[in-house]
């Protein structure tokens, strides 16, 4: 911890001093760091979950059923990244407060700690703050980790190996990771209960969506979370999908007008027409009279997978893909490009479910292939993976 300590400060340090030659996003970041720690309320009996941003998407579901059980406790979610805030809209009835995280140094981390007085805190996935762990270990709170997806490499084997044994269990999303971890810790209590994220998938898809589509005889393909190098391989095929009978539901992973903009230019330009989700009059009716319909918005993409016969997931033809799990959970294929072994989902479902594709041509016949599949086949299988939030739920009891 001393060595620990003495470089996180200095480049704490460094950071500060060259915040303004930073990019914006990372100046966002600084700026979180420095908050002053807002201490709304008393907090009684209150259980902490911690994450790094979308990471919070694996604690939503274990929250709703802790509230459902125990509904007298407090419940504080901490986060890590600006982003995350955009992710809180719903559970914000569950959760009491939401903290932006200090620096990782004891001072803010025990006034933190003293602010919450914790009965446990669960960490989402990977996002572990050794500063935190320690101070929290020192007063006998209880530490869990839920969907926890480990790395292997050398790095990752010495943090793990300095932070993981102060833990009271650990939740691994698969079997595999459960028996790698194993023969690296074998006191510790792991468990593979599986991804909590499926869970939350579900119970968003059984609310009332933000968006809904009047459905024609016409086939529709999603493409959720684009980049401009998934876009080249799109745009490209568009105009044959048209001649098959496809509209298309482009959502970008930007929406602000800077990303949106070149896009309209782009499909003018191929003489494909277009309408947009900022220009619609009801998003609870829409008709798609267009070749393309633009979701420029940000928390209606899941919505309309619901509706969809095919999904691409962008990232894929830049360096990571997105999430596959919604458009499974929706009953999709789902095509994508070369980068999707991020994805433990698009890992475990290749060639069944998820085909990964080098080309415009790959990404045609993937596309057109992909109608033999039923939906409730695919369906039936990926809601299988269901109720590991339940299961850590119980491991969170359990601790006290």
């Amino acid at each position: 911890m001393f060595i620990y300590r003495f470089f996180y400060s200095s480049t704490k340090m460094l950071l500060l001093m060259i915040k303004p030659l930073l990019s914006s996003s990372l100046q966002r970041w600084i700026e979180l760091r420095n908050q002053p720690l807002q201490k709304k309320m008393t907090l009684k009996d209150a259980y902490w979950f911690h994450a790094s941003s979308g990471e919070i998407e694996y604690c939503k579901s274990v929250i709703r059923l802790l509230k459902e059980k125990k509904p007298q406790s407090q419940i504080v979610v901490s986060y890590s990244s600006p982003s995350a805030e955009k992710l809180f809209h719903n559970i914000g009835v569950e959760v009491d407060q939401f903290i932006p995280m200090s620096w990782d140094q004891p001072a803010q981390i025990n006034d933190l700690i003293d602010y919450i007085n914790p009965r446990a805190l669960i960490f989402s996935r990977t996002d572990l703050w050794p500063e935190l762990i320690v101070q929290c270990q020192k007063r006998n709170i209880k530490l869990g980790i839920v969907s926890f997806l480990p790395k292997f490499g050398l790095m990752s084997l010495l943090i793990n190996k300095c932070l993981l044994p102060r833990f009271n269990f650990i939740s691994c999303t698969n079997e595999s990771s459960r028996l790698k971890l194993q023969i690296n810790f074998d006191n510790l209590n792991i468990f593979a209960d599986g991804d909590t994220r499926y869970d939350q998938v579900f119970y968003r898809l059984s609310q009332k969506p933000r968006i809904s589509f009047q459905k024609s005889d016409y086939k529709i393909l999603v493409c959720g979370s684009t980049w401009i190098q998934d876009q080249k391989v799109l745009f490209a095929a568009f105009k044959k999908l048209k001649q098959q009978n496809y509209k298309i539901i482009l959502s970008p992973h930007e929406v602000s007008a800077q990303y949106i903009n070149p896009i309209r230019a782009e499909l003018k330009t191929l003489g494909l027409s277009y309408t947009i989700l900022s220009e619609s009059n009801d998003p609870h009716d829409i008709c798609i009279k267009e070749d393309v319909f633009i979701i420029d918005k940000v928390g209606f993409l899941p919505d309309c997978y619901r509706i969809a016969d095919c999904a691409f997931i962008g990232g894929s033809f830049k360096d990571k893909i997105h999430s596959v799990m919604e458009a499974l959970c929706c009953g999709l294929a789902v095509v994508c490009g070369p980068h999707y072994l991020n994805n433990p989902e698009a890992i475990k479902y290749k060639g069944r479910f998820v085909f990964p594709v080098e080309d415009e041509l790959g990404l045609l016949d993937a596309i057109l292939n992909s109608q033999t599949l039923q939906k409730d086949n695919i369906l039936d299988e990926v809601k299988q993976n269901q109720n590991a939030s339940l299961k850590v739920l119980n491991r969170i009891l359990s601790l006290n």
